[in-house]
């Protein structure tokens, strides 16, 4: 098993679920130039089910790795890390493909991300142990003063606090008025 860093395509790259998402995009967007159904743009309701996951294999924001996976492959690469995400334990993949870009979409600043895609494609389950044993719950958040420049399709985590002052008054309110 390997952090997103130290993976070349070969072996498991692992990492815990830290942002999944599971989307049906709208006709217009969903495989773009590609041919679906009887040729047209677009496929089929199947084909626009698109799933988002990004692995943390690390401490820090270089290790989140963006993995997606569309049509069924997206339903059982959903199921599986929602069930990894919510048992506290790593997700295991092997066989998915590179594509050798960055993702401007992902909070990822590795230079690639990974598709889902079976049969070659296999997904698991894995306890948290070893040097796994330490990787945050949660996204690695970059603090709002390193941002020097957000590109527009650029994606960050922040942390943010609120924080609000209330004045308590002591007048009458006419309840009615709010019916």
């Amino acid at each position: 098993m390997v952090c997103p860093s130290e993976y070349s395509g070969e072996g498991w790259l692992s990492g815990r679920v830290v942002l999944l998402r599971l989307v049906d995009l709208p006709q217009a967007q969903a495989g773009k130039g590609k041919a679906g159904a009887k040729g047209k743009k677009g496929g089929t309701a199947g084909e626009r089910l698109k799933c988002e996951v990004h692995l943390l294999g690390g401490k820090t924001r270089g290790e989140v790795v963006y993995l997606e996976a569309w049509g069924e492959a997206a339903t059982t690469l959903h199921t599986l890390a929602k069930a990894s995400q919510r048992e506290g334990k790593l997700l295991s993949v092997t066989g998915v493909k590179i594509v050798h870009q960055f993702n401007p979409y992902s909070t990822s600043r590795l230079p690639y991300y990974v598709r889902f895609v079976p049969p070659d494609a296999q997904a698991e389950k894995v306890e948290l142990q070893g040097r796994w044993a330490d990787i945050p719950e949660y996204h690695p958040f970059l603090d709002i003063d390193k941002m020097t420049k957000v590109e527009s399709h650029q994606q960050h985590c922040v942390l943010g606090a609120r924080w609000e002052t209330h004045l308590k008054l002591n007048l009458p309110i006419d309840i009615e008025a709010f019916a």
